[in-house]
């Protein structure tokens, strides 16, 4: 079915639950397959129109659904395809988002501004929202809303003072994300101080994700003045957070993941073969857990590639050589064309096996280098 088809049998779909007072239409498989097909093939950055449908879909089966994770899911949906048409036009938007989408389309927070009179508690749940959207589409306003959000939430007050932590946490979380994409120094040094402020609070039962966040945030200051310091207590907070993740943490796999990030850099830092083994047991496992097709599995195997390029280079050991061949192979078959780290693996893939018919004398691996465009001296 093509893009206007989806469109408008989605559209009819909505339509029908509006006139009938009856959203069950929107919850049948052949609607879900809609939405997701449309999905797919809107740039939320030009198709308003079908952003505008696919956000009614999403508000509308959140106002069907009892309260639980299904929900809070439609509302990131709704609140992601919602807010490009809220920066077109506000009152395309249902009256109870506004408050979620009011700041990052211009307005501002605080007093006399669109956050007046809104609660800790609700601004740190729809900066999670903000966020989560932010993430699954990358529509930049929606990351200056969720940081927005964080800031009311961290001034409180709070009935619960975990949540306070939480908030601290989000807002580090976003700021971090913020620096990546503008380096604005300022964003960052903020990052790291909530970060730091947030792993006060000791007793908080996701006092390990506080961890791993502080050392990705410290990660990130270390790049930045390439100051060992930073550095070293990025790989404290990072191996701090594996240690107090429970053995059954969801998160715990991301923690470890997280470690070898930093081990990587780290022993690069250092020049140290250890670290550096530690780092790619750290990350085979990461690969090892991320399905086959997944955008992820691509991202976590360039990674790996170049970790196992370097401990070649530092060791000298055949097999480092070999295993980044085979993975290299995998990541840029794995990476879709166009991604940025798609023609950096291929280069490194050349190279590698470039290494490989110099040590060995494989023609085969020659032959390979040159068909990826690598066939010249590394």
């Amino acid at each position: 079915m093509a893009g206007r088809d989806l469109l408008a049998d989605l559209g009819r779909r909505i339509e029908t639950a509006v006139e009938t007072d009856d959203a069950g239409g929107l919850f049948t498989r052949d609607a879900e397959r809609t939405a997701v097909a449309l999905t797919a093939v809107t740039d939320p950055a030009v198709d308003i129109e079908e952003c505008h449908v696919l956000g009614a879909y999403h508000w509308f089966r959140l106002l069907a659904m009892p309260e639980g994770a299904a929900q809070e899911d439609a509302l990131v949906e709704a609140v992601r395809f919602l807010a490009p048409v809220y920066e077109v036009d506000p009152e395309a938007v249902p009256e109870p988002l506004h408050a979620v989408l009011a700041g990052g389309a211009g307005g501002a927070g605080g007093a006399g501004g669109p956050d007046e009179g809104m609660s800790a508690e609700e601004a740190l749940q729809f900066g999670l929202a903000v966020c989560r959207a932010y993430e699954r589409g990358r529509h930049l306003p929606l990351l200056h809303r969720a940081v927005e959000l964080f800031r009311v939430a961290v001034a409180g007050p709070f009935d619960n003072p975990a949540d306070r932590a939480m908030s601290l946490n989000n807002l580090g979380h976003a700021l971090r994300m913020t620096y990546g994409l503008t380096k604005d120094d300022e964003a960052l040094d903020e990052a790291v101080a909530v970060a730091r402020e947030a792993v006060g609070t000791t007793q908080h039962p996701e006092h390990a994700m506080f961890l791993s966040n502080l050392g990705l945030a410290l990660l990130e200051l270390h790049l930045r003045h390439k100051n060992a310091d930073p550095l070293d207590e990025a790989v404290a907070a990072a191996r701090r957070a594996v240690a107090t993740a429970s053995t059954a943490d969801p998160n715990l796999m991301m923690f470890r993941n997280n470690l070898g990030v930093i081990l990587h850099v780290w022993a690069d830092v250092r020049a140290d073969p250890v670290a550096a083994t530690e780092a790619i047991t750290l990350t085979r496992a990461a690969v090892a857990a991320t399905a086959v097709g997944s955008p992820a599995r691509g991202s976590q195997l360039h990674i790996l590639l170049m970790a196992l390029q370097k401990q070649y280079e530092r060791t000298a050991e055949l097999d480092w050589l070999v295993e980044a061949v085979a993975v290299g192979r995998e990541a840029v078959t794995s990476l879709p064309t166009g991604h940025p780290s798609r023609a950096e693996g291929l280069d490194r893939l050349a190279n590698c096996l470039n290494m490989l018919f110099k040590r060995t004398g494989d023609v085969s691996a020659l032959r390979e280098a040159i068909a990826f465009g690598g066939g010249g001296g590394c």
